[in-house]
C-alpha cells in the first residue's frame, strides 16, 4: 500500500508541474504575441509619420551637390607581405660544434682524435646550413620585392584611376558653369538621386533644360496610393490567437495622399532651387 501511495504523490506532483510549465509556456506565448502587434503599430506609425514629414525632411538639409565631393579619393591597401617581410635568424655557430673535452675525457685514448672529427662534421654542417639560409634569405627578398611590386602597382591603377575620375568631374563641372544643357540636367540628376525618401517610394524621373529660358522641365514619377497602409492599426484577439488590422479610412487615405503629391513636388522644386548656387535656372516645370 505504501508503494502505491508514493507512487500516486509521485503521479500528482508530475501533473502540477506539468500544469506550472504549461501555464508559465501560455503566458510567454501571450506576451510574444502583445509584443509582436507593439512592433508593428511602432513601424507603422513611424512610416505614416515619415509620409506626414516628406517636405519638412528635407527642409535642413543642404541639397547643394558640391563637385568636389564626387571626387573619389583612392583607398590604397597597406603592404602586407606576410612571412616574407620577417629575415631568418643568423645561423649560430656554436648551434653545431660540441661540447669541449673536460679535463678527464682527454686523457681517455682516441678522445682527442674523435673530438677533432666530430668538430670538423660539425663546422661542415654549420657552413652547410649557412649556405642554405642565404639561399633563403635570398628567395625570400626576391619573393619580398615582388610583392612590394605588386602592391605599387595596384596603388599606381587605384591612383590613376582616381585621377581619371577626378578630371572627368573637373571637365563636368566646367560644362556645367558653363551652362551645357546636358551636364545641367545631369547635375540636378544628381541631386534628386541624393534625396532621400521611404521605402517604397519610386525614384524615377527625367529632365530637359532650355538654355535660352533657362528652363528646367522636370518629369517626376509619384507613388501610387498604395504607398499608403490600409491598416490604421494592429491588435491582437486572444481568443482567435490572431493579429488583425483595424482599416484606415478612405477619408485618411485621401488626405494624406494628397499630402503626399504636394510635399512631393515642393519637395523637389525646392531642392533643386536649394542646389542652384550659380543661378543657373529661373523657373521649375514640374510634371507629376
Amino acid at each position: 500500500m505504501q508503494v502505491v501511495r508514493d507512487a500516486e504523490r509521485a503521479r500528482r506532483a508530475y501533473e502540477r508541474a506539468r500544469a506550472t510549465e504549461d501555464k508559465e509556456q501560455k503566458r510567454l506565448y501571450l506576451e510574444a504575441r502583445v509584443a509582436e502587434v507593439e512592433a508593428r503599430n511602432v513601424e507603422l506609425d513611424k512610416f505614416v509619420e515619415q509620409l506626414d514629414q516628406l517636405l519638412g525632411a528635407t527642409l535642413d538639409l543642404d541639397d547643394f551637390l558640391d563637385f568636389d565631393a564626387l571626387k573619389a579619393t583612392p583607398e590604397i591597401p597597406p603592404f602586407q607581405p606576410g612571412i616574407v617581410a620577417t629575415a631568418e635568424p643568423a645561423v649560430e655557430r656554436d648551434g653545431f660544434m660540441p661540447a669541449p673535452l673536460n679535463a678527464m675525457q682527454r686523457l681517455v685514448p682516441g678522445a682527442k682524435g674523435k673530438h677533432e672529427r666530430l668538430v670538423a662534421e660539425a663546422e661542415a654542417a654549420y657552413e652547410r646550413a649557412v649556405r642554405e639560409r642565404s639561399k633563403r634569405e635570398q628567395d625570400r627578398q626576391a619573393a619580398l620585392a615582388e610583392a612590394r611590386l605588386g602592391h605599387d602597382e595596384l596603388a599606381a591603377k587605384l591612383i590613376s584611376r582616381a585621377e581619371a575620375q577626378n578630371a572627368e568631374i573637373d571637365a563636368f563641372r566646367m560644362r556645367f558653369e558653363a551652362g551645357e544643357a546636358a551636364d545641367v540636367v545631369e547635375y540636378f540628376s544628381l541631386v534628386l538621386d541624393a534625396s532621400r525618401y521611404p521605402a517604397g517610394f519610386p525614384r524615377h524621373h527625367k529632365m530637359a533644360f532650355v538654355p535660352e529660358s533657362k528652363q528646367l522641365v522636370i518629369e517626376y514619377e509619384l507613388p501610387s496610393v498604395t504607398i499608403i497602409p490600409t491598416a490604421r492599426q494592429y491588435r491582437y484577439v486572444r481568443a482567435r490567437d490572431a493579429i488583425e488590422e483595424s482599416s484606415r479610412p478612405a477619408t485618411q487615405t485621401r488626405s494624406l495622399y494628397a499630402s503626399i503629391v504636394a510635399q512631393v513636388t515642393l519637395r523637389t522644386i525646392h531642392e533643386v532651387f536649394e542646389a542652384d548656387r550659380t543661378n543657373k535656372l529661373e523657373t521649375i516645370v514640374f510634371n507629376g
